[in-house]
């Protein structure tokens, strides 16, 4: 019984070890170099001493390496390194390194060419006998190409693992290499890491401005869209309140007339027929009852003038209001001068000549004036007509639900 404490024990011990390393192994490359003129970040092992165009020049590094400042600045310059790191046993060297062109900027970033484009590159590069082989890959999003590499020196064969990107228009290439023997698989590891572990602050696209624009107008139709469901769900939710709150009444109304006489339901009935019966001439006509025209409107000019003149004419005839009998609702006028029975086609005259004497400019502009407000009242209702037939069928749908 006391052996199986022992065993779980043991056990757990076990698991805590493979935790622990396995952290540390997550853990071993956690040194971050930032690169502000590439506008880059990377990170090397911790045992590896590295040096940089930034880098103090009291620092340690440069005397553990046996290196002088100046020289190494002066090299780093002329060979385009910005940083350089050196293994402990001093046989794996990484060095980053970048160059620009026209043909680098012209391609911006592998990601811009097409994959034919980037098999073209490629090929261009493992024509060259240094390469022995090469792969398109992805570090950290980007496209690279890995490329095996043997360089023949006087002192021997440098055999390399270079992970080389197009990244802003700039040629990034990060190069390990070690001297007269070839690199192991847990090298390359090391390699395909370090190249994993570089992050661009900022990518620029060839398409850019244009992808920024259409990304813009996509948010605002977004934006729009959300707007409308959202407007639209509002004036659903008011209308199925009111529609509720409208049953509510009308459930009480029919309590109330349940105790009333049928000679007052008919009394409270004839208003509502008669609404009705106008509301159906005013859907027929395609105006609302709230939106009646004015003569003005009708007549596609203005009234006012004509008033003026007609009364002034009325004048001439010498016509006053002599009584007005309140009791039988009778006005009757007497004619001082002239009958106003000799002209009985007086107001048609009237009308007639005034009319014609309007410019013609005038008269098309009311003509115009008045079909423009026509066609927008009939575009208003047949609005409210769809509006009102698609919320009928979502609410229907709803119900089914």
């Amino acid at each position: 019984m006391r052996k199986r404490p022992l065993i779980a024990f043991s056990s757990l011990l076990v698991c805590l070890f493979v935790i622990f390393c396995s952290v540390l192994s997550v853990g071993a490359i956690d040194d971050k170099y930032t690169i502000d003129e590439l506008g880059l970040s990377i990170k090397l092992p911790k045992e590896y001493t590295v040096v940089t165009r930034t880098t103090e020049s009291g620092d340690e590094a440069f005397k553990k390496l046996n290196l002088d400042y100046n020289e190494t600045m002066t090299a780093f310059t002329a060979a385009n390194i910005y940083l350089q790191g050196v293994s402990d046993d001093g046989i794996l060297k990484i060095t980053l390194t970048q160059t620009s062109d026209k043909n680098s900027q012209a391609i911006n970033n592998y990601s811009d060419l097409s994959s034919a484009e980037r098999k073209t590159v490629l090929d261009a590069f493992l024509s060259d006998q240094m390469y022995t082989s090469g792969t398109e890959v992805k570090h950290n999003g980007n496209i690279y190409f890995d490329l095996n590499f043997a360089q023949k020196t006087r002192s021997g064969t440098i055999y390399g693992y270079q992970c080389h990107t197009v990244v802003n228009g700039m040629n990034i290439n990060l190069t390990m290499q070690k001297s007269k023997e070839q690199l192991t698989a847990d090298e390359i590891k090391v390699a395909v890491n370090v190249a994993n572990s570089i992050n661009f602050h900022k990518i620029k696209r060839n398409s850019g401005l244009a992808f920024d624009w259409w990304r813009i107008l996509l948010w605002i139709l977004v934006l729009v869209a959300c707007a409308l469901i959202a407007h639209y769900l509002y004036k659903f939710y008011t209308n199925m309140k009111k529609q509720k709150a409208q049953e509510r009444r009308s459930r009480k109304r029919q309590v109330e007339r349940s105790v009333m006489s049928e000679e007052d339901r008919l009394i409270e009935d004839l208003p509502k027929e008669s609404y009705s019966r106008s509301q159906a001439l005013f859907d027929d006509l395609g105006i609302d009852d709230d939106d009646f025209m004015t003569l003005d409107e009708m007549l596609g000019y203005d009234t006012e003038d004509y008033h003026s003149r007609a009364n002034t004419d009325l004048d001439s005839f010498n016509i006053d209001v002599k009584s007005k009998d309140s009791t039988q609702g009778v006005s009757f006028f007497e004619d001082e001068g002239e009958n106003i029975d000799n002209k009985p086609d007086y107001f048609e005259d009237f009308f007639a000549k005034e009319e014609e004497s309007r410019p013609v400019t005038t008269r098309a502009a009311s003509s115009v004036l008045l079909n423009v407000k026509t066609f927008f009242r009939h575009l208003k209702y047949f609005s409210k007509n769809l509006y009102s037939s698609v919320s009928k069928k979502v609410k229907n749908l709803f119900n089914r639900r």
